[in-house]
């Protein structure tokens, strides 16, 4: 129960930023800076997305880690990438 809970806030926060970073992406904005701003705050989501962008990336064929992954680029991703976030938000 505890476990599901924290999922639904996470999923929440997510869909707070995501639909932040696709506004600002209609306005032609950056918006990195606020998603970054919004994975210090959220520590607790980082882990997660960066595993779940580390995934990602190896299915593409990339021979990534998700130790490599910087707070930086994930907010790229999550600003640029719409297939990211879309699994993102479903993850």
């Amino acid at each position: 129960m505890k476990h599901l809970a924290m999922r639904i806030v996470i999923s929440l926060l997510l869909v707070s930023v995501l639909s932040i970073c696709a506004g600002a992406q209609t306005q032609g904005s950056g918006l990195q800076p606020e998603a970054q701003a919004f994975l210090q705050k959220h520590p607790e989501v980082v882990d997660q997305l960066k595993g779940l962008l580390a995934r990602q990336l190896q299915q593409q064929g990339s021979a990534i880690d998700q130790q490599a992954i910087s707070d930086a680029m994930l907010a790229a991703r999550l600003q640029t990438d719409p297939t990211f976030r879309a699994s993102a938000l479903e993850y």
